[in-house]
């Protein structure tokens, strides 16, 4: 991996400063901009929190808020 892998320490410190801010409303949509849609499946019981997944991702669209399975994950839909 670590030859595939290279060190981005511009964008590590980018993602340290953005995280380190009080506020993390919209955090996903700030570290990736490019993100269209954030993907999360969720079963009944875990459906409270779509809040919170529209807190964090600042709004992004959240197509499959329905139940479709027992387990609860998320995926980032970026281009």
């Amino acid at each position: 991996m670590a030859n595939i892998l290279e060190p981005q320490p511009e964008l590590a410190q980018f993602i340290r400063t953005e995280c380190s801010k009080q506020n993390w409303e919209g955090i996903i949509s700030r570290i990736r901009p490019n993100t269209i849609f954030f993907d999360a499946i969720v079963t009944r019981a875990m459906a409270r929190h779509i809040p919170t997944l529209d807190y964090y991702s600042g709004g992004l669209p959240i197509p499959s808020k329905i139940m479709s399975k027992s387990m609860h994950v998320p995926r980032l839909g970026v281009i």
